[in-house]
């Protein structure tokens, strides 16, 4: 018996050998044993290195005598593209494979023309930095619950129905809804959310901030109310109050 198959399908046909040769006689042995199972005969490829047309393998013996319900003295194998799926078709004395190009109908293999336009969507690496964006009417922001807290971070918040962000602290800060500014507590005390506070300096360029007192003109003139906890030493933000 001779069997024929085209170059491109040696990965195809090495699975094949390991299965009839390895795996097929190591079954039959479990059950009958090795004397009744082991099949008289001997496979032999006789195709010349780097063939690129046909290799043909000749089998002596009583071996294989049907591939695939076929069983003609020379079988060829090929590769086609017909089906939503894989798919042998064995009919005659060829055996088509059949792979085709993945879709949203098809399970397949992936083209190269979709391969190269997935990868030129990002380039490679965990993440990518936008450098241009071109919008010709609007964006749609989903509503939903708030996201997990990252600095830079744009969503709509749909409790305060505005767009938010987030910077360097965990809370939201509402577009629109809020003016604040970035400050230093350098009192050595804990500044406490809801506190009203007045400006006292600076600190390489970032107001430092101390508590509001009645009973001084300088210390009585607020301009902002702790928007969270400030501890000593470090910075926070304040929201801007008008009276």
């Amino acid at each position: 018996m001779k069997i024929k198959f085209n170059s491109k399908f040696i990965k195809f046909l090495s699975i094949f050998i390991f299965t009839f040769i390895v795996i097929f006689p190591f079954s039959i042995f479990a059950t009958y044993g090795v004397d009744e199972a082991y099949p008289v005969g001997t496979l032999t490829p006789t195709c010349a290195p780097g063939s690129s047309v046909y290799c043909t393998i000749a089998l002596s013996g009583t071996g294989i005598t049907s591939l695939n319900g076929l069983s003609g003295v020379t079988q060829t194998f090929s590769i086609g593209d017909t089906g939503t799926d894989f798919m042998i078709d064995s009919t005659g004395s060829l055996h088509t494979f059949n792979i085709p190009d993945a879709s949203s109908l098809n399970r397949g293999l992936l083209t190269p023309l979709d391969w190269s336009a997935f990868n030129n969507k990002a380039e490679s690496g965990a993440n990518t930095d936008i450098t241009s964006l071109s919008i010709s009417d609007y964006i749609d922001f989903t509503s939903t619950s708030n996201p997990s807290y990252a600095p830079g971070r744009l969503f709509y918040d749909d409790v305060e129905k505005s767009l938010a962000y987030y910077n360097g602290v965990s809370e939201a800060i509402n577009i629109g809804g809020e003016l604040f500014i970035r400050v230093k507590n350098n009192t050595g005390s804990t500044i406490y959310k809801g506190q009203i506070v007045y400006l006292n300096g600076n600190d390489a360029g970032v107001p430092t901030i101390a508590l509001a007192k009645a009973d001084d003109i300088e210390t009585s003139e607020s301009v902002s109310m702790a928007r969270e906890d400030i501890l000593a030493g470090e910075f926070g933000h304040t929201i801007y109050c008008f009276w």
